[in-house]
């Protein structure tokens, strides 16, 4: 999987995603990383409703991690997204 960085500001990042390893191919699709630059709250995860609110441990800075795609995503494809997110975004949520 071929990670390009398309823009890069102080709060946002873009990516785009290739399945192949070649620079020209077609995109399969882009990743966009927003910066809040604040500590994460309780409701800025939705997939964790049920959980109780008092066992949630917020993090010192909340980025948010947006995939957008026309096509399926295969559950190979969207590990593989996740293994090529740098290091410090290790928390994708794939919409």
């Amino acid at each position: 999987m071929l990670l390009r960085r398309l823009i890069s500001t102080k709060n946002i990042e873009l990516y785009e995603l290739k399945n192949s390893n070649y620079l020209y191919g077609p995109v399969k699709y882009y990743m966009l990383l927003i910066d809040y630059r604040r500590e994460s709250r309780f409701e800025d995860f939705p997939h964790l409703r049920g959980m109780d609110k008092n066992d949630f441990l917020p993090r010192e800075n909340y980025i948010q991690a947006i995939i957008i795609y026309n096509d399926y995503i295969s559950d190979s494809d969207k590990e593989l997204t996740y293994e090529s997110v740098p290091p410090t975004y290790q928390e994708p949520c794939i919409i």
